[in-house]
């Protein structure tokens, strides 16, 4: 058990903490095979992910020794990667006409952040923070070095196309597909 303050986390007992209006889920939650991992101080953190970054707020809340920063193993066959990311939105988007018909007509584009820069969509970044040496648990978000460009998603749903951002595997994806009700509501 650890306190630091007004904040008491037991890693032992909790899927989830919330410090500072972050959540951390347990270490053994981590969906993804962690292929390496980078150790560093919360201003090397700070440095990588921004100084607003949630994970830094956490580990100077918690008086964090270190955090490591966990990267996934490389996508090796993108259509794999492209085929899996469709198959996890249908468990989100599967009684939606609009996406069944895309996917029927193989419509639904999956990109990467990288592909699409100007939309300002980063790579996901999974940090586990360590007191004492204890993992406390890994944050799991996005680094803010660069704005999101809301004005740009919103001009692209306005022509009538569904796009949704997250991650499968520790990687982040961009997916988009025609969504006729988007232009009827612009």
């Amino acid at each position: 058990m650890l306190t630091n303050g007004t904040t008491t986390l037991d890693p032992r007992h909790s899927d989830s903490n919330r410090i500072h209006g972050v959540t951390l889920s347990g270490p053994h939650q981590l969906a993804w095979t962690c292929q390496r991992r980078i150790r560093v101080d919360c201003r090397k953190l700070a440095r990588m992910a921004g100084a607003d970054f949630p994970a830094v707020r956490c580990m100077q809340a918690l008086g964090a020794d270190h955090a490591e920063v966990l990267k996934p193993a490389p996508i090796h066959d993108m259509e794999a990667f492209r085929a899996e990311v469709v198959d996890l939105l249908e468990t989100a988007h599967g009684r939606d006409p609009a996406f069944r018909s895309a996917r029927e007509q193989h419509r639904v584009e999956v990109m990467r952040p990288g592909d699409f820069p100007d939309l300002g969509y980063q790579e996901p970044l999974s940090v586990a923070i360590y007191v004492k040496g204890i993992c406390m648990g890994v944050w799991d978000g996005q680094a803010r070095t660069r704005p999101f460009n809301h004005m740009l998603k919103q001009a692209i749903e306005a022509t009538g196309t569904m796009q949704v951002f997250g991650s499968h595997e520790g990687h982040g994806f961009y997916a988009f597909w025609p969504d006729a009700r988007l232009r009827a509501a612009g």
